[in-house]
């Protein structure tokens, strides 16, 4: 068969990205390198801003979904809780393999041809075509390729574009429920609706630990490219929260891709984690990866329509408008974050306003750059009523700055 389109990749990038192309008559073919359902590192909290967005498209992820997160724990080094129940679910708690299964098979259901457990072994892209062969053989041939493959992108490579620069990582381990017997978890966060932050245990990140239906996730990552021993800090992590925990448990590292253009060229675009498009500040991927894989589709068909395929520059234009602007704001609040943990925690997180507005940003009613307009008025004004109890002994005994 011939195809419009091939998508290198079946995350929810290249499935948005599919989803859209097949819903509008292109010709579309999926090539995932794994067999689905495949497990990814990642947290598995859907935000209420990319439910909406899944929602307007008519995609309904109720299937897949375990839970719904209300309240969030922030502590700093494992003290000094702030705990914050927002008045609406912030995000939908899913495990991601069956969340990526599901999206595939919507993008399939749409008219979009899946093929997986076909790793890539190269991409060529040509004046007048683009082609895929996977490590089985087979190859395909098409007018575009939509790079939708994570941060060690093949498609990027073809692009002559090399590996994305500065890179964090995480790490994650699965916990069953049956080997935290005796752990009190469901008194520390109340189990299936709470979110657990821990700042102050890896420079530039968090720890977090998620519920399941099944499990605890419990991860860390960090987000800036520096070197760190990660599985070494993450066991620590696990065995903070679960002390004499038996951790005969594997645990998994994944690359946190940070944004580097261009994202596109000839015959190609890149979308989600191959384009660097993750949130600077907590790490989201899944709302930028729909996002991003909707705008290259609405770009790739606008070009199959006028037969513009040597670019895509009002893609990367839209990006950089309503994506990149907002990781510029998220940069800036990282940096006050990470960069003065003890100080931002001890004396902004805990008094809750700033963490409703955190949330209100991850529901998607508020900005980045509205929250960080927000943070810079009134940081100065709360760092002074606080200025009293900030006595030497009072900042050290909530830890060094990070």
């Amino acid at each position: 068969m011939q195809y419009d389109v091939l998508v290198v990749g079946g995350g929810p990038a290249g499935a948005a990205a599919a989803w859209h192309l097949a819903s509008v008559g292109v010709r579309v073919l999926v090539l995932e390198a794994r067999p689905v359902p495949r497990r990814k590192v990642c947290a598995g909290a859907v935000s209420q801003k990319a439910v909406r967005l899944l929602q307007s498209w008519g995609i309904d992820i109720t299937p897949v979904v375990e839970g719904s997160m209300v309240e969030i724990a922030f502590f700093y080094r494992y003290r000094h809780p702030a705990v914050l129940r927002h008045r609406q679910p912030y995000a939908l708690n899913v495990c991601r393999d069956k969340c990526d299964q599901y999206l595939l098979q919507q993008a399939e259901q749409a008219g979009a041809a899946v093929r997986t457990g076909c790793p890539v072994r190269s991409v060529r892209l040509e004046a007048d075509r683009a082609s895929v062969t996977c490590a089985q053989g087979d190859s395909y041939q098409a007018q575009v390729v939509v790079g939708a493959d994570g941060a060690n992108s093949a498609v990027r490579r073809a692009m002559g574009l090399g590996r994305l620069g500065q890179m964090g990582m995480g790490a994650e381990a699965l916990l069953p429920y049956e080997s935290l017997s005796g752990h009190a978890w469901d008194r520390l966060t109340g189990l299936q609706t709470t979110a657990l932050i821990d700042y102050g245990i890896i420079p530039f990140g968090y720890g977090w630990i998620f519920p399941k239906r099944d499990h605890l996730n419990v991860g860390l990552g960090t987000f800036r490219h520096c070197r760190v021993p990660l599985k070494a800090l993450l066991t620590r992590h696990c065995q903070e929260r679960f002390p004499g925990l038996n951790l005969d448990l594997p645990l998994r590292g994944h690359p946190i891709p940070l944004y580097r253009p261009p994202i596109q060229g000839k015959r190609a675009l890149l979308v989600g984690d191959a384009g660097g498009i993750v949130d600077p500040l907590v790490g989201e991927g899944i709302y930028y990866a729909l996002r991003s894989g909707e705008l290259a589709a609405q770009a790739v068909s606008a070009g199959l329509t006028t037969g513009r395929l040597e670019g895509f520059r009002d893609y990367e234009r839209a990006v950089a408008s309503e994506i990149i602007a907002e990781f510029r704001a998220a940069s800036l609040l990282a940096t006050l974050l990470y960069n003065a943990t003890a100080v931002m925690h001890y004396h902004l997180v805990r008094k809750l306003r700033i963490v409703e507005q955190m949330l209100t940003v991850i529901c998607g009613d508020l900005t980045y750059r509205q929250f960080c307009s927000w943070v810079l008025r009134n940081m100065p004004r709360e760092l002074l009523r606080s200025a009293p109890a900030m006595t030497e002994q009072a900042f050290w005994s909530a830890g060094r700055i990070n």
